[in-house]
């Protein structure tokens, strides 16, 4: 989404991670990923910047593993999913996108990557029907929607479509959802929701206890 990396918080990569480690459990993923790969893909967490406060990070390092590990096995879908978020987190979008649409060639139903192609379609292009007729779509993916990541970020599109009434409704989805997983707080400083944020509902909204 729009600048939505510029304020990616350790709750929101945290989020993707969860997201991600749940799909690489199934067979699928196991299969896709070569045992290499997945020691790569440890080496490549515990070097990236954001898994814990303070950590020394080592986000180049992160990256190059990462590229290692998708070098090694094409469709292993953590390690694209985890480097373009990383890429993401580090405003490289056109490599993020690049990476990001070569593993949506080989796979091109993968939540993750797809949840990515909306953000990165708002970014580059602003096509932010593009990027809402992605979102909508991954409303219907189980497991993937039990979350209020979705919600929130289709509210935060229909914001950025200066479309108030839509974005509140799915602001107050997201927030019904397990507290929201830190929508409340990210929603008042996010670039995205600006356009909400000056409607006296948006604050009535994040204000309920």
């Amino acid at each position: 989404m729009h600048e939505h990396c510029k304020q990616i918080s350790l709750w929101a990569f945290l989020v993707i991670f969860i997201i991600v480690q749940a799909a690489a459990q199934t067979s699928n993923y196991q299969t896709e990923c070569s045992e290499n790969a997945k020691q790569l893909l440890k080496k490549a967490w515990a070097a990236q910047p954001m898994n814990a406060r303070g950590n020394k990070a080592d986000p180049a390092k992160a990256e190059s593993l990462y590229k290692e590990a998708i070098k090694d096995s094409p469709k292993c879908g953590p390690a694209s999913n985890l480097l373009v978020a990383l890429l993401d987190r580090n405003h490289d979008y056109e490599q993020a996108n690049e990476y990001n649409e070569r593993f949506l060639r080989q796979t091109p139903d993968d939540p993750r990557a797809l949840s990515h192609k909306a953000d990165l379609v708002s970014i580059l292009k602003k096509d932010y029907e593009q990027a809402l007729e992605i979102r909508m779509k991954l409303l219907n993916v189980e497991g993937f929607n039990s979350n209020g990541a979705v919600f929130y970020d289709i509210a935060g599109t229909y914001s950025l479509m200066n479309k108030l009434d839509e974005s509140l409704k799915f602001l107050k989805l997201a927030l019904s959802r397990d507290k929201g997983w830190g929508s409340k707080d990210n929603a008042q400083v996010n670039s995205d929701f600006e356009n909400v944020r000056k409607d006296s509902r948006f604050w009535s909204l994040v204000n309920q206890k």
